[in-house]
């Protein structure tokens, strides 16, 4: 198999660049998406120790102002031209 896909190297090195960036993207976009349980488990985890309510509204503050949850309801409901 790997013999055949040889094939498509010098189609391919033309755009490493692109590849390049777009992995980088891929890499930045499960990380954020990955914030938000992380969040929602360090709140779960301060209610669970006793936490003051000011922390635990301050994770919760963190979890609401999602800036992904914001562009992805602008993107799902946007009127289509």
């Amino acid at each position: 198999m790997l013999k055949q896909l040889r094939a498509l190297v010098p189609y391919l090195t033309k755009y490493k660049s692109t590849y390049a960036i777009g992995m980088v993207c891929v890499v930045v976009s499960n990380a954020l998406i990955t914030l938000g349980p992380k969040i929602l488990e360090h709140g779960i985890n301060l209610i669970d120790g006793g936490a003051s309510p000011a922390a635990v509204g301050r994770a919760a503050l963190l979890l609401a102002r999602r800036p992904n949850r914001d562009l992805a309801v602008r993107l799902l409901f946007a009127p289509v031209p």
